[in-house]
């Protein structure tokens, strides 16, 4: 078995796509994409070919890792924006192969940490990442809640806060910003997104991320959010989550669809004020790490 490896930006896109749908055949959720969400994705996420890999087994593609890399101050982060095997070459321990692959890929490009999410049921794929040297450090769960909220679950509108929305890269600029969650709920992937930001009318208290969607006349039909923070000098935690929730969320608003993505386990408070207003989750990955 001769095995080999080569950067995605060597590859054609049009080919690209298809080894990754080759890659993801029958996964646990539909991964499948066309070439124009591909590009969008690829652009969202900031997705490197140059630092993606594609692994061939006796010159024919055998599967792959797309992977993004953000600069934080000093730090490099690097997120794996799917691995995936061809159908044909799985059980075969080939997974190793690419993984390491990827992991020399950061190291010469200086990367100082490795993240990745992997689904909680996936477990041939979690034993691989840990034998590989990635640390499980958080649970992420996706929530939402289809029917209408009762408002009294986000406590009153009369405590003083102030609202100012604008783009997400404003809640990138707070000081008590936090990027040490999953790649996909930085600023940087809210691409057409908006930003909350909640103060007491001088110092800011809390931050949330979020997108709405519409329909196809215009009405607001979802709501996703990606991000919530609050300062860690807050004393009232729990009323400043409840406020941004309150407002992101708009339960006066009858028959709109609201989504909480990557609500994570090292943040229990969020979590627990969503499963008091009703939300329900429906998937988990595991938020898994490695320093390099």
């Amino acid at each position: 078995m001769n095995i080999h490896f080569k950067r995605a930006s060597e590859i054609p896109v049009e080919k690209l796509v298809d080894i990754w749908n080759a890659s993801f055949e029958d996964y646990l959720v539909d991964m499948s994409m066309r070439l124009n969400l591909f590009i969008k994705r690829a652009a969202f996420e900031e997705l490197d070919l140059e630092g993606s890999v594609v692994m061939y087994v006796d010159e024919e593609p055998a599967g792959l890792t797309m992977n993004g890399y953000r600069k934080y101050g000093e730090e490099w982060k690097v997120w794996n924006g799917g691995t995936g095997i061809v159908k044909s070459r799985r059980g075969q321990g080939l997974g190793r192969h690419l993984i390491e692959a990827s992991l020399n890929t950061y190291r010469t490009r200086g990367v100082n940490t490795a993240l990745l999410e992997v689904f909680v049921q996936n477990e041939p794929a979690v034993r691989l990442y840990k034998s590989c040297g990635y640390e499980e450090f958080e649970r992420l769960r996706f929530m939402s809640c289809a029917e209408d909220l009762e408002a009294s679950i986000f406590g009153s509108d009369d405590q003083g806060f102030r609202y100012k929305t604008g783009v997400p890269v404003e809640v990138g600029a707070l000081d008590f910003y936090d990027h040490s969650g999953p790649w996909q709920t930085h600023w940087q992937s809210l691409k057409g997104g908006q930003s909350l930001i909640l103060s007491n009318g001088q110092t800011p208290l809390g931050y949330a991320l979020y997108r709405n969607d519409f329909d196809e006349v215009g009405k607001h039909v979802s709501v996703v959010v990606t991000n919530v923070g609050v300062h860690p000098d807050v004393e009232n935690p729990e009323d400043v989550l409840k406020a941004l929730l309150r407002y992101v969320m708009k339960p006066e608003e009858q028959g709109l669809k609201r989504q909480a993505n990557h609500v994570r386990s090292t943040r229990p408070l969020l979590g627990n004020i969503l499963d008091q207003a009703g939300f329900t989750t429906g998937f988990e990955l595991l938020h898994m790490k490695q320093d390099m």
